[in-house]
């Protein structure tokens, strides 16, 4: 290798080698950007790797301690009390007398009107409410 003197050389060798340095401090240096960007993405693959094995594990600690579907956390209800934690679907909702459909299916045949007043007395006949 052939070495200038940069003091005796004429101009165009003297920016020759400068160029040649710049592109030399370019080029080394754009390879330790790009040994950076691998690692930081290795980095991120791995994080994001982790990241997802994680919430795969707690998704399935979520499902196994699913149990049953109507044991829900008490919001209200008249099913709340004391040492009840849990607000389960019970079957006798169902068992009321009239919530606007009659047994046989048939709309507006059964009278669903109340027969006492806000007070707890019987009505007359012909003071039923709607």
């Amino acid at each position: 290798m052939h070495i200038v003197n940069l003091h005796q050389a004429p101009p165009s060798t003297i920016e020759a080698a400068l160029t040649y340095a710049a592109m030399l401090h370019h080029t080394q240096r754009l390879d330790e950007l790009n040994f950076a960007v691998e690692q930081e993405i290795a980095h991120h693959r791995l994080t994001r790797a982790r990241l997802e094995d994680t919430i795969e594990r707690l998704i399935a600690a979520l499902d196994a301690d699913d149990g049953d579907p109507d044991r829900e956390p008490s919001l209200c209800g008249l099913d709340v009390g004391i040492g009840r934690d849990d607000e389960l679907e019970l079957a006798e909702g169902d068992d009321e007398p009239s919530l606007g459909w009659t047994r046989s299916g048939a709309l507006g045949t059964g009278d669903d009107r109340e027969d006492v007043n806000e007070d707890g007395d019987p009505l007359d006949q012909g003071e039923h409410t709607w």
